[in-house]
């Protein structure tokens, strides 16, 4: 089944200067109309339109078992009504056949010390604008002479008697 939402592919990799986490905090920022994260965690995220909630997984399970019943009460009356079993799938269509466009975006950080930004699905209408805004305006990843990206400053523990302190060299 076709989605009634328009969508356009999504499939971009960046290389930037800027943290995962702050990536990944940013695009949860995003204010998009009808657009929900559907799941978020510390280096990835997913969008999807928002769900009418309507008909959703709950109504059909118990549609299903109504029908269900029916059928197994009506076997009593008559053994060959039990053929009607099948039926009780037709309340899990709609959402067997749902076809809803979703945009996963995950930030890492690469073997150079820049950040890699990738972001695969299907996107609509404001989020797909939203997002290539976003992707358009990344800060790109330090270059040295040789063009590749610049390693990030190594962490270094410094003591002696004292506690080990987290410094930047």
């Amino acid at each position: 089944m076709r989605s009634l939402r328009p969508s356009v592919l999504v499939q971009a990799t960046r290389h930037t200067a800027r943290p995962a986490d702050r990536l990944i905090n940013d695009l949860a920022s995003l204010d998009v109309p009808d657009c929900d994260t559907v799941e978020q965690g510390r280096t990835y995220i997913v969008f999807a339109p928002r769900r009418r909630r309507l008909y959703g997984s709950g109504r059909a399970v118990a549609l299903a078992i109504l029908v269900c019943l029916g059928v197994l009460i009506g076997s009593a009356w008559s053994v060959v009504v039990i053929a009607f079993l099948p039926i009780a799938v037709l309340p899990l269509l709609p959402l067997l056949l749902d076809d809803r466009p979703m945009l996963a975006i995950g930030a890492v950080l690469d073997d150079d010390g820049s950040t890699l930004l990738t972001a695969h699905g299907r996107a609509w209408g404001e989020l797909a604008a939203a997002v290539e805004a976003y992707l358009a305006n990344l800060p790109p990843a330090p270059l040295d002479l040789e063009g590749s990206a610049v390693p990030a400053p190594a962490l270094t523990v410094a003591g002696g008697a004292d506690p080990p302190v987290a410094t930047r060299v």
